[in-house]
């Protein structure tokens, strides 16, 4: 695992943070991402920590340069992208570039060592309180062809979400689970796992944050 971000405090919290889980091997840890890259040796990392601050941890990149860079370089490595809530923006880019995670840098300890556990499983993390950030970016950008590993490949549908699935989808992407839906839908927890299931089977995602990353990327709840 590769840590990269430059304030040695921020850096050093992260480490920490993941540390305390034993079978987290942190193999490398830089205030500068470029310089990394350069000089890295034998396999890549699995997993890519890349702090996205205003001075960026990537010396003179900017998180699209810095992400496509892992990417080129390292198109296996898991990218798990911190944020300042007032450098969010660079999240949203992080995620259009193929990051599988985005979180802000107060997220818990706890809920960084879950982040990582979730994308070596296959999925992606994307912090709830980022959802109406990254709504208000895509619709500001829809001339602007962009992917992720978490859409679909083809970039559409299988077939139409109906009217109460893209409610379903809103209320989900907002983090709301399957109990909370149903209260504010008015249907059954069961009706809601339905829904859900539908939804992953068009969208071809595997999990909810997949399913809201796709939906913000085929600009399925613009006018939901």
């Amino acid at each position: 695992m590769l840590i990269a971000e430059p304030a040695e405090l921020i850096r050093e919290g992260i480490c920490n943070a993941l540390s305390a889980d034993e079978s987290y091997l942190i193999s490398s840890r830089v205030d500068h991402l470029q310089e990394a890259l350069a000089s890295w040796v034998g396999a890549p990392p699995e997993v890519v920590i890349i702090g996205l601050t205003r001075s960026g941890a990537a010396s003179q990149l900017d998180p699209t340069a810095a992400l496509r860079m892992i990417v080129e370089l390292w198109p296996s490595a898991l990218v798990i992208a911190l944020a300042h809530r007032d450098s969010a923006d660079n999240l949203v880019r992080a995620v259009e570039q193929g990051a599988r995670g985005a979180l802000l840098l107060d997220t818990s300890a706890a809920a960084l060592r879950q982040a990582v556990r979730d994308v070596l499983a296959g999925g992606c993390v994307l912090d709830p309180r980022l959802t109406d950030r990254m709504f208000a970016s895509v619709s500001s950008t829809a001339e602007t062809a962009v992917h992720s590993a978490a859409v679909p490949p083809s970039g559409t549908l299988r077939r139409p979400l109906s009217a109460r699935e893209l409610e379903v989808l809103r209320e989900l992407s907002a983090g709301l689970r399957n109990k909370e839906i149903a209260g504010r839908l008015g249907i059954s927890a069961g009706t809601v796992k339905t829904h859900v299931a539908s939804i992953f089977e068009k969208l071809q995602v595997n999990d909810r944050t997949a399913a809201a990353v796709a939906a913000i990327h085929l600009h399925l709840l613009d006018a939901a």
